[in-house]
């Protein structure tokens, strides 16, 4: 029992003192040039904690430093809900940062642990589960090889198999949030595409992101849900007004030269939209 109560305090602890910490770097003066000084005392004492420099340490050092310093804790961190404050700390401090590449290791090892985890309180914050997925897609190095991975193994793993060992939060009832969350990061990817891009990139990103919108409306489909045709229908209209802004001015300009591949995207493209009529 004095165990239990010893680490029932610990939790409790180090769920106060990470939500004042983020409390305190997400206040809206913090970048303030009054405040300036505070951010960076914060900031330093957080880098110090790993080891201390005899030489002065740039604020992008600190940065990295700090969240390195922070995601350690991701490995002991009792509660799904003080976890997730602890990946949104470092959210929060990759915004400080100039080069934010730099820190988003250490931001992806957090969320990574988060959503592999099985956490015995996760229900009571279930909501945090879309934007953690999301999360987790965004801040990998290639975004649609996940959503790959989630629409053509997870779901249908999970679908044959029961919940996977990778993903202890995809139960019946957090299907329809991992499907919004990876059509709203189907969604964003096309987003991210510019005609500045390589012209072969533009076509191969384009099919990838067809291809798994077509992949999860299928699935939605086949699962034949009021809540995921309501998930469905809410982002369809928004993925393809994106795909007509940013895709089919693209195509146009190009179309001579790679007409098979476009007429492939737009056959694809056509075959997912077709169903939502």
């Amino acid at each position: 029992y004095a165990r239990q109560s010893l680490n029932r305090d610990i939790a409790e602890g180090m769920s106060i003192i990470f939500n004042i910490l983020l409390k305190l770097l997400s206040w809206s003066d913090m970048q303030d040039h009054t405040n300036v000084d505070l951010l960076k005392k914060i900031i330093n004492s957080l880098a110090e904690r790993v080891d201390k420099e005899e030489r002065r340490l740039t604020f992008q050092e600190q940065l990295e430093r700090a969240a390195h310093y922070l995601a350690i804790y991701s490995v002991n961190v009792p509660q799904f809900s003080t976890a997730t404050v602890l990946f949104k700390i470092l959210l929060q401090i990759m915004s400080f940062a100039r080069d934010k590449s730099a820190l988003k290791k250490d931001a992806v090892k957090v969320v990574n642990a988060i959503l592999s985890t099985g956490w015995s309180d996760w229900r009571e914050n279930k909501k945090e589960i879309p934007f953690l997925l999301e999360q987790r897609i965004k801040l990998n190095e290639d975004p649609l090889g996940v959503i790959d991975n989630l629409v053509n193994e997870v779901l249908p793993s999970y679908e044959q198999d029961g919940t996977p060992e990778t993903h202890p939060f995809l139960v019946e009832e957090t299907v329809p949030q991992y499907c919004q969350a990876i059509i709203l990061q189907i969604i964003e990817s096309l987003d991210i595409l510019t005609a500045d891009d390589d012209q072969e990139l533009f076509l191969v990103q384009n099919a990838r992101i067809v291809k798994s919108f077509e992949r999860i409306t299928e699935y939605i489909k086949a699962k034949d849900q009021r809540a995921l045709y309501s998930v469905l229908l809410r982002s369809s209209r928004i993925y393809i007004d994106h795909f007509i802004k940013h895709s089919i001015p693209y195509f146009t300009k190009v179309f001579r030269t790679n007409k098979e591949d476009i007429v492939s995207i737009f056959k694809e493209f056509q075959t997912s939209t077709r169903s939502l009529q």
